[in-house]
């Protein structure tokens, strides 16, 4: 039986788009029949609460243990909280996949060591906490690449000779489907909400619910559906709903509810919501924020503004509100346009790439 690590960072209670299709591509892998570990990557206890690290461990390793309750793992997948990325704490493998760039350079090592094939899951360019020189080191070691969209893929390509595989993210069809048994709302908009930390700038939510105080302003019975990771800030209206934490069955509701999915990204990997939402029946209104290229027309499934244009985001909603049967027409274009990406189709396509090696 082959046998197949992930690494990850430290496990997370939230959800998290990253961690989510490791755990999609987890799930195909053992319903195969192959031998799944995840492992977290604790980080020696490191954090910035000031918690003795031996205790954080311990808050880690059980956090490992509980989730992720958030989405469906499969009981035969293994899961380890390690005190870091060594040899000495993980297994020997026919193939290791990373991802998040701090995961990279160690895990290098440690299959180095040991043998066997590391892959680099790439899910966007994760040029965050470090420049992008020492990103392109690291897209530059001698390591096969997945990449999660066509951008990504020649952004890497650009840094290395290696060989670099596209796999876009699917959809779970089994979750995210037109539910007719709900009526949308022509004046209903749904929005990923993401706070301005380091890492959740590039959503640019700020400008997303400034679009939508100005939308209301114009047309009194729009409807607002937020959700999000994060505690509801101050700064969000009373009069838009909020989920906190939404599951996917939350999810499946309100992108059903909604007739436009919003999307205000400075730059996206993939945009894995957005087609989810559209194959809820959703119109993609969204700034051109690379990942989305991948499955928007424009005028066809969706609306695209510049990236931080304000303006044009909001004349793009003025548009639709004032043209109802564009919803309804660009709705089901979107619906039928996003069905060839399917979980199950592009999972295979993921392990076909694994089981080569």
């Amino acid at each position: 039986m082959k046998q197949v690590n992930f690494v990850l960072p430290p496990a997370l209670k939230k959800a998290a788009g990253g961690y989510k299709v490791v755990y999609q591509y987890a799930n195909a892998l053992a319903r195969r029949g192959i031998d799944v570990c995840i492992y977290y990557n604790s980080k020696k206890g490191e954090n910035s609460k000031h918690i003795p690290a031996k205790i954080m461990f311990l808050l880690r390793k059980y956090i490992t243990w509980m989730e992720p309750r958030w989405v469906p793992l499969n009981r035969k997948i293994k899961k380890v909280s390690i005190w870091q990325i060594d040899s000495k704490y993980i297994r020997k493998a026919d193939i290791t996949v990373c991802t998040a760039i701090d995961t990279v350079m160690p895990c290098y090592k440690v299959v180095s060591k040991q043998g066997g094939k590391l892959i680099h899951f790439v899910q966007a360019h994760e040029n965050w906490f470090l420049d992008d020189r020492e990103v392109d080191k690291i897209y530059h070691l001698p390591i096969d690449k997945i990449c999660v969209s066509s951008w990504v893929a020649e952004r890497v390509r650009q840094s290395c000779n290696t060989t670099i595989y596209t796999v876009l993210n699917g959809i779970d069809r089994s979750i995210f489907f037109r539910n007719s048994k709900i009526e949308k709302d022509d004046y209903t908009i749904c929005m990923m909400y993401k706070s301005e930390d380091p890492r959740q700038v590039r959503k640019n939510s700020t400008m997303g619910i400034s679009v939508l105080i100005e939308l209301k302003k114009r047309f009194p019975q729009l409807r607002v559906y937020l959700f999000s990771v994060d505690r509801r800030p101050k700064n969000i209206p009373d009069w838009m709903d909020y989920t906190y934490r939404a599951c996917e069955q939350d999810l499946q509701r309100i992108y059903n509810e909604s007739s436009i999915y919003l999307c205000t990204s400075i730059e996206e990997g993939y945009g894995l919501p957005c087609i989810e939402a559209m194959n809820c029946g959703c119109v993609l209104v969204t700034t051109d924020n690379q990942g989305i290229r991948e499955f928007s027309e424009e005028n066809k499934n969706a609306l695209i503004s510049a990236v931080k244009d304000e303006k044009a985001m909001l004349d793009h909603l003025v548009y639709l509100f004032e043209n109802p049967e564009k919803i309804h027409s660009m709705g089901q274009y979107a619906e039928e346009s996003v069905k060839k990406i399917s979980l199950d189709k592009q999972a295979d396509k993921f392990i076909d790439i694994l089981l080569k090696y």
